[in-house]
């Protein structure tokens, strides 16, 4: 099965700029420099991950700081906050279980916090004033009881 990749806006933008970029005679887009030959496939991505934060100033890794699939998580609350409908979510993030895209969709507290105020929002819509309706006419329950022995005596 292939996979479809749809670009828009920044990505796009870097996406172009390295095809402009790349070698002609390597197929790869992002490749690194060994031992004065560029254009090698990268071998190990955590330690190019670890080089490309640094480079940017953030701390990689898991004791505190980002993962690749950190910036996949953030992809996938993004998309699902978007409102994109989850199918779409979990073609684009690859995802092809519920389950496995869950794990991705963390509720944070935020969303707890905005799922309150809708409610509260909610709330403050309801009527404030009750509205209570007889049910089976007037008196209730104790006064059908009594229209039915009424009825019942003066048929006999």
């Amino acid at each position: 099965e292939h996979s479809v990749l749809v670009l828009t806006g920044p990505l796009r933008t870097i996406i172009e700029r390295r095809l402009k970029a790349r070698r002609l005679d390597m197929p790869l887009l992002f490749h690194r420099t060994a031992k004065g030959r560029p254009g090698q496939p990268v071998k190990d991505f955590r330690k190019a991950w670890a080089q490309a934060c640094k480079a940017v100033g953030l701390v990689p890794g898991r004791q505190g700081g980002l993962t690749f699939h950190d910036t996949r998580r953030t992809a996938v609350r993004n998309l699902i906050r978007a409102g994109v409908d989850q199918t779409v979510a979990m073609k684009i993030s690859g995802h092809r279980t519920d389950s496995t895209f869950s794990r991705y969709n963390i509720t944070s507290e935020d969303d707890l916090r905005d799922a309150v105020e809708k409610v509260a929002a909610y709330v403050e819509t309801l009527p404030t004033e009750r509205r209570i309706a007889a049910i089976g006419g007037e008196g209730g329950p104790k006064a059908d009881q009594r229209r039915r022995k009424t009825k019942g005596r003066m048929r006999s």
